[in-house]
């Protein structure tokens, strides 16, 4: 008998290691497994030359037992089923557990379902294996916020090779904010004792901090996967979750001897049906580039834009209100696109344009009059000038200098309740209201029949986009946008970071959080968006999110990001990772920060990830101002830069670009007018650069090279075997290779 008793503590070297003479096989292209007759995985082969490793893997539910014998049965398409029953003695129930091992394109597929057996309970979900480290000098990679090592686990040859990396990055008289730290996030990582939380860190039950994230933390990762690399054999293997399952929260850990482990928390296993989960596994070249592109492949929905003229977009940006004082061709010069409209002009938080006519005025958040015509007008001038204008929205917050607990009702008639969101929320979407659990409350808190809320902005509530009340609210207001704001491009969502939140007043049929159902915020939003993303994309608008929960299956409906926190490292390669096929934009808070962060080194990191920063816009709402002549100077010299990158795309085919000695970092985007490689953070003169020759197959041995401050230079490069070669001065330790002929 199998004991599946708190795997998520116990190591998997307690699972079979070798392979036995009634052993299973399965094949693909890029994986072969070799499995128990217990469903465990014992052997694997994988890349382009099929490496043979004792990679061994399993999955389990946490705090539970096997009863009875494991059937195994043959699938027709070349794999094998097994099916087992476990138990859990301490909370008298048990699940039913059928575990499929079959080719599926390149790689080898995984599918699990789960039926609960003496009524509905929650568990952990646990999918574990372990690559024999000692073997090989191997890597991991993930889409983390920064790569990171635990010192106390690492081998001396991996604090050396950690330290290095700082190293790449530092500047002398450079004394940023710890929390805007930046590592290389395009490399992979010795193992060592690291935990990275999928989007964001859950929030425990007990928890009486919610709410508020910022992605400051390097321990969190964007992407459902995680990659072993074994340079030496140019081979890899990537282990992917499908954001396609119900994935609440996720965690996934990595340990100095070669575990990788992914938990699934807070899932409730029902037994009117079954909870299905996928995982994929598929071999390819050691390169990072190859997981990605794989990836973003299977999961094209999350990837692709929905609107492609969304790439229009790319470009630096504001977050700025109503204003006209600005110079259209300085604004050029430094690659501005778009205004992330701060939209002040809505009287509260969730109703951003109330039901009255398109030229009758209300009062806006600032006291000021305004009306829905002079909003669409701003949007108008801004784009005869050849710019962008997202208008603010926001689904998962209501109201302004809301009053608790609830005060009178001032407004009685139905139509004008609008004008008063007291009003509006106690009496039509209370039900929507996000409030404390007992247990999470400080004592003597007031409570009210809605419950305690959580607080926000101007003292507003956090509210469920799922609640079906405020859901028909929301679309409404998708609707009006579309019907008064036709100027506009579509709109950018703000506060993302409250759907880490489970409301424990609904359920979703999926959540088990705190010993009973519940209903996960991230759900809400998935099933709010499917309905409001069709209204404005069948209007030819586009969707932002300003999505500061970093998870790649919140962006099905998403056409791009506009990243609050872009100045911060993590937030900064996160936003890259999600958007290799979407545009990006990210904050700047100030132009102290700029100069605090490096000037030049602080925006090389926004070409690095391909990411369009803030520019220094007048009128920009607590961010970056045109208030430092050194800073805005540096901006109109990095536009020459940043022009070259719109509507750029990352290129993802393996080993696209190299720097000899790491003399500097390179990466490389495909954009209408050719590719284009940023060169940044060079620690020498002149650097050598690498490509593969289908970037000009036929290729004239001629470039152009940009420069900050410069129009572009002509400079030749080689050919060597199946590689161009480009021997590159730099500048400011930076530089831009365009135009391949």
């Amino acid at each position: 008998m199998k004991n599946k008793w708190c795997y998520w503590i116990l190591p998997v070297t307690m699972l079979a290691l070798g392979g036995c003479s009634d052993s299973l096989k399965v094949k693909s292209p890029t994986v072969d497994l070799t499995l128990s007759q217990q469903g465990e995985i014992t052997k694997m082969r994988f890349g382009k030359k099929k490496v043979a490793r004792e990679v061994t893997g399993d999955f389990a539910i946490a705090r539970t037992t096997e009863s009875g014998k494991v059937s195994v049965e043959a699938l027709k398409e070349g794999g094998y089923e097994f099916v087992r029953e476990v138990k859990c003695d301490s909370l008298e129930r048990g699940a039913r557990v059928v575990e499929r091992y079959f080719p599926h394109g390149e790689g080898i597929r995984m599918e699990i379902e789960i039926t609960a057996t003496g009524g509905d309970w929650g568990s952990e979900l646990v999918s574990m294996f372990r690559y024999p480290v000692e073997r090989d000098s191997v890597l991991f990679w993930t889409a983390w916020g920064n790569p990171q090592l635990d010192s106390a686990s690492a081998t001396p040859a991996a604090r050396a090779y950690f330290d290095q990396l700082k190293q790449s990055t530092a500047r002398e008289a450079i004394t940023p904010d710890p929390r805007y730290e930046w590592l290389d996030p395009l490399v992979g990582m010795p193992f060592s004792n690291v935990r990275y939380s999928f989007g964001a860190p859950y929030v425990r039950p007990d928890s009486k901090k919610m709410g508020w994230f910022i992605p400051y933390q390097s321990d969190i990762f964007a992407i459902p996967m995680v990659t072993v690399l074994v340079p030496e054999k140019d081979a890899a293997l990537s282990i992917a979750l499908s954001p396609d399952d119900v994935i609440n929260d996720l965690d996934l850990y990595v340990s100095a001897e070669g575990e990788l482990r992914f938990e699934r928390l807070f899932n409730r296993l029902r037994a009117d049906r079954p909870l299905k989960l996928t995982l994929d596994l598929v071999g390819h070249e050691a390169d990072w580039r190859s997981a990605m592109a794989w990836v973003s492949e299977r999961d094209r929905k999350y990837f692709e834009p929905i609107n492609p003229d969304v790439h229009k977009l790319g470009g630096t940006c504001a977050y700025a209100r109503e204003f006209y004082d600005y110079d259209i061709d300085s604004l050029n010069e430094m690659a501005f696109t778009t205004n992330w409209q701060a939209s002040f002009d809505f009287p509260y938080m969730g109703m951003f344009i109330p039901p009255v006519a398109y030229d009758e005025e209300w009062i806006d958040l600032s006291g000021q009059p305004t009306s829905a015509k002079r909003m669409n007008e701003y949007a108008g001038r801004m784009k005869q000038d050849g710019f962008h204008v997202m208008s603010y929205f926001n689904i998962t917050e209501f109201g302004n200098h809301l009053v608790y607990p609830r005060p009178a009702q001032t407004i009685q008639d139905e139509a004008q309740m609008w004008r008063n969101a007291n009003d509006m929320v106690y009496h039509r979407f209370a039900s929507a209201v996000v409030s404390k659990a007992e247990r999470n409350m400080a004592p003597g808190e007031q409570q009210d029949p809605i419950g305690v809320p959580y607080w926000s902005w101007i003292r507003c509530f956090c509210v469920d986009p799922g609640d079906p009340t405020y859901q028909a609210h929301l679309i409404e207001q998708a609707k009006r946008h579309i019907e008064y704001l036709t100027n506009a491009s579509g709109i950018c969502i703000d506060r993302l970071d409250w759907t880490q939140l489970y409301n424990e007043k609904a359920d979703d049929g999926v959540s088990w959080y705190a010993g009973a159902p519940a209903r996960f915020l991230n759900s809400s939003w998935k099933e709010t968006m499917s309905k409001i993303g069709p209204i404005f994309h069948e209007a030819g608008k586009s969707i932002l999110v300003n999505n500061l929960t970093k998870r790649i299956d919140q962006l099905e409906q998403a056409d791009g990001i506009f990243c609050e926190f872009g100045n911060s490292g993590p937030a900064l390669n996160t936003t890259g990772f999600m958007t290799v096929e979407k545009p990006a934009m990210g904050w700047i808070e100030s132009s102290q920060q700029v100069r605090s962060s490096g000037m030049d080194y602080f925006l090389q990191r926004y070409l690095y990830m391909g990411v369009f920063p803030m520019a220094p816009f007048p009128g920009n709402d607590h961010s970056i101002q045109p208030d430092d002549p050194g800073v805005v100077t540096l901006f109109m010299d990095y536009g020459k830069l940043f022009n070259r990158m719109k509507e750029r795309r990352w290129v993802l085919e393996p080993h696209a670009v190299s720097v000899d000695d790491g003399a500097a970092k390179a990466n490389i985007f495909d954009t209408p007018q050719g590719y284009v490689i940023p060169i940044v953070y060079g620690n020498q003169p002149q650097v050598r650069v690498r490509v593969p020759e289908w970037v000009a197959p036929n290729g004239k041995g001629v470039c152009q090279v940009v420069y900050p401050g410069k129009d572009p230079v002509e400079m030749q490069y080689s050919r060597m075997g199946q590689q161009l070669v480009f021997d590159v001065p730099l500048e400011r330790e930076c530089a831009m290779i365009i135009g391949i002929e």
